[in-house]
């Protein structure tokens, strides 16, 4: 990831999908916007973290990893309820049919 990516929540990959297709396609649902915090704080902990490694601060920099795969694990359980909520949502919009015989 770029230093750039660091710090601009919608320049890094996730952001990019975030606020563009992941926004026009999910936005609509709850289960997409309660990602948004998760999303800001890891880049909030990234910027943190690049400014401990810059002042060398090692100890503090391995202490503070932690807390940012913590916010990992948390986005990934996030990025799960969004798929089962946009499969519930595709299920409940999608037209029944019925055949006639």
């Amino acid at each position: 990831m770029q230093e750039t990516e660091v710090f601009d929540e919608q320049r890094c990959p996730f952001g990019r999908w975030y606020f563009g297709a992941g926004q026009e396609h999910f936005g609509h649902l709850q289960a997409f916007r309660n990602m948004a915090e998760v999303h800001r704080r890891i880049h909030q902990l990234g910027s943190e973290l690049l400014q401990l490694h810059r002042e060398a601060r090692h100890d503090d920099y391995r202490r503070r990893l932690a807390e940012l795969e913590t916010l990992r694990d948390e986005l990934i359980a996030r990025l799960r309820e969004l798929r089962q909520s946009a499969f519930h949502h595709a299920t409940q919009a999608a037209p029944r049919t019925h055949r006639s015989e």
